[in-house]
């Protein structure tokens, strides 16, 4: 029977709490209903399994053996996790502030801090995956800690700093002040396809250093 990773089922309510399974430590879920994306309709009172974080076993009525821990989720719908395919982990906005004043008075680091509470919300949502399509160094930090287990979220997903020409999508400067600058504000911009390859290595370069 082929595994699944335990975090692609997300449960109503308790979610927050389950997200984060030990490793090594038997869970069972008891679902009062499941979609499980396969069946044409929602399975009816079953047992998900859960060792090593990984799902081993789907089973019609609720059991429970011994020493595992069981979550009660008789009157809830279990469902996989919904997958975000396009997320600026990096730039949730507080309601006072819009995304150019949020761009130019916060840090890398301020950004990152924010993520870790963004990227925590949704996975209370239910999100288990998403894709960050746009984001610098901060979202590829960010992503590396929730690999590590040293904050929860979503898997994640990064493609670094979007890329187009000089005032275009990926120049963060544009309708700024040009004497306002900041360094790295320049990675997203390619005014050539030489400059387009390279910025494509560089970007390939850094999200496979920093998962290593």
């Amino acid at each position: 029977m082929k595994h699944f990773p335990a975090a692609r089922f997300a449960a109503a309510l308790v979610f927050a709490f389950t997200a984060q399974s030990s490793l090594c430590a038997d869970i069972v879920i008891h679902a009062g209903a499941l979609i499980d994306g396969v069946s044409a309709t929602a399975r009816q009172k079953v047992s998900i399994s859960i060792h090593d974080d990984r799902i081993t076993a789907v089973e019609d009525g609720f059991k429970s053996p011994a020493g595992a821990r069981v979550i009660d989720l008789s009157n809830a719908t279990v469902l996989p996790g919904f997958i975000d395919c396009h997320v600026h982990v990096a730039a949730m906005l507080p309601s006072r502030t819009n995304s150019t004043e949020y761009w130019v008075t916060h840090s890398d680091i301020e950004r990152a801090f924010d993520a870790q509470v963004f990227v925590r919300q949704m996975l209370q949502q239910g999100f288990t995956s998403a894709r960050d399509v746009g984001g610098g160094d901060e979202s590829v930090a960010v992503r590396n800690a929730i690999d590590a287990g040293k904050i929860p979220g979503p898997r994640l997903m990064v493609s670094l700093e979007p890329l187009g020409p000089t005032a275009g999508h990926g120049d963060p400067r544009t309708g700024l002040d040009r004497d306002l600058d900041h360094r790295g504000w320049e990675n997203g911009i390619v005014d050539t396809p030489e400059q387009a390859r390279i910025r494509v290595r560089e970007h390939n370069a850094a999200a496979l250093i920093s998962s290593s």
